[in-house]
């Protein structure tokens, strides 16, 4: 995974979020840190462990439906890590996060795992509130950037384009260089 990391940060990423459920505390911490040492001058969010993103200094902390509330993890990192949380359909159209930003998900079926309630497809984003605040993830492929860019979204989010093709490195810039086609859009 730690070559993953530096294959995509030479790619041209600008940062990343581990969501790494099944790995214990001790072996998240060790590849938060590593994480964190490759993408020293860009963003690193972890799911979840606001413990192990506060000793790693990480950039945010972001939070699932099994998740402690938000509130709590407010309190417990004072305002060291941004709060983001992850959205599905039925939080479509808040008026409020109660974080920084938010995925919303599925916009397409995920390739990475199975898919979590109905996938969203460009109308439903288009219907999306909060859209400065919002990450388009879920199904996310290069030639699907540009028509979820266009919906207004701060930016997109993906798993499966980057770690299903084996060329973690090539799939990354495949997905960059689609962003950047995106006008306004790009490193």
């Amino acid at each position: 995974m730690v070559r993953d990391l530096g294959e995509i940060k030479a790619a041209g990423a600008a940062g990343v979020l581990l969501r790494e459920c099944l790995l214990p505390d001790s072996s998240m911490l060790e590849l938060a840190s590593a994480a964190r040492d490759i993408f020293c001058d860009g963003w690193l969010g972890i799911h979840d462990r606001v413990h192990v993103a506060l000793l790693v200094e990480a950039d945010g902390v972001h939070l699932g439906g099994r998740s402690m509330a938000s509130a709590v993890v407010d309190e417990i990192s004072s305002g060291r890590a941004v709060l983001g949380i992850s959205h599905h359909l039925e939080e479509l159209e808040l008026d409020s996060l109660g974080s920084s930003y938010r995925f919303l998900s599925p916009i397409f079926a995920p390739t990475s795992k199975p898919l979590y309630g109905e996938a969203l497809g460009i109308p439903g984003l288009k219907r999306a509130t909060l859209k400065d605040r919002t990450w388009a993830l879920g199904g996310v492929t290069p030639p699907r950037v540009a028509d979820i860019m266009s919906c207004g979204v701060a930016g997109v989010a993906a798993i499966g384009a980057i770690f299903d093709g084996g060329d973690v490195g090539g799939d990354m810039e495949r997905l960059l260089l689609s962003a950047e086609c995106v006008e306004g859009l790009g490193p």
